[in-house]
């Protein structure tokens, strides 16, 4: 996971840690579960408007984990709530 994207998702769980610590807690989990399901299956993210990336919707959540694969490696560029525009 890229520096920037560590910062997000710390950014995004404090922000749910306002209103509601458990579910900030709950966040982190799926978050971790579904980056480590992309480093471990990464072709079932479908593929991204900009070439070479791949696109992987974390279940339950309104995120999306944007990553490459060059080489049988996973990087995981970025985190992105849904409705935010990514690509700009």
């Amino acid at each position: 996971m890229t520096q920037k994207c560590s910062k997000q998702v710390r950014s995004i769980l404090d922000y749910i840690a306002e209103e509601n610590p458990h579910a900030a807690i709950a966040a982190g989990r799926k978050i971790e579960e579904a980056a480590a399901e992309s480093l471990a299956f990464p072709y079932p993210g479908r593929p991204a408007p900009v070439e070479g990336l791949r696109v992987f919707c974390i279940p339950r959540l309104p995120y999306l984990i944007v990553y490459s694969v060059r080489e049988n490696v996973v990087e995981i560029a970025t985190l992105w709530h849904g409705r935010q525009d990514w690509m700009h």
